[in-house]
């Protein structure tokens, strides 16, 4: 008799096979996962996106800090430079604020009681000069002693037809009127140069 074979002696019966439940049968759905895209943009739209971000210029309405749009108001430290900037300019004009301050200060004094009194003092020499130059304009024009020169002859006619061009205007003058010789002997004083004469020493 032939001998078994040691691995067919200890080599057990095939387990059976068991049914699976119907719940544990059922497949599950497996999960969808979609990709997602990966757009490259290219280099020239990514240049125009730059362009189109760029803020138009400011506009004017920035100087009294009102603005249309957030982005346009001046931030602190830009204000900050413009008064930086503001002080340096009035520094370099504060040399010429004060020499003009002083010429001022030259030209018309500061007002008060002592220099109201020179003011006026000053003020009526200045009259009085004016009167002495008319004065002595008046003394030209007046009719004085010649200078053993006469008058030719159409000058002499010349001064006869100004002065008859006046005699209807002075007859009709209510002065001459009322008082003719009043009037001429005023014409008299205005227009002759009075003589002035020496008294003569006693001896």
């Amino acid at each position: 008799m032939p001998r078994v074979g040691r691995a067919k002696i200890r080599r057990h019966a095939s387990a059976v096979a068991l049914v699976k439940s119907q719940s544990e049968c059922q497949t599950q759905p497996e999960p969808l996962v979609l990709e997602t895209p990966q757009h490259s943009l290219p280099v020239e739209s990514h240049v125009k996106t730059k362009r189109v971000l760029k803020l138009p210029p400011q506009p004017s309405s920035l100087i009294s800090g009102k603005a249309p749009h957030p982005y346009f108001v001046p931030s602190k430290s830009h204000l900050r430079r413009q008064k930086r900037k503001a002080r340096n300019i009035a520094n370099g004009l504060s040399s010429l604020e004060t020499a003009l301050e002083g010429v001022l200060v030259e030209n018309f004094p500061k007002v008060d009681g002592k220099n109201d009194t020179e003011l006026k003092t000053k003020k009526e020499e200045m009259e009085e000069k004016r009167r002495r130059v008319l004065e002595r304009q008046k003394e030209k024009q007046k009719i004085g002693e010649g200078k053993g020169r006469t008058l030719g002859e159409k000058k002499r006619r010349e001064i006869i037809q100004e002065g008859a061009k006046r005699i209807p205007a002075v007859m009709q003058h209510p002065a001459f009127q009322q008082n003719p010789w009043a009037t001429i002997r005023e014409h008299a004083g205005n227009t002759l140069a009075q003589k002035t004469v020496n008294p003569k020493k006693q001896l």
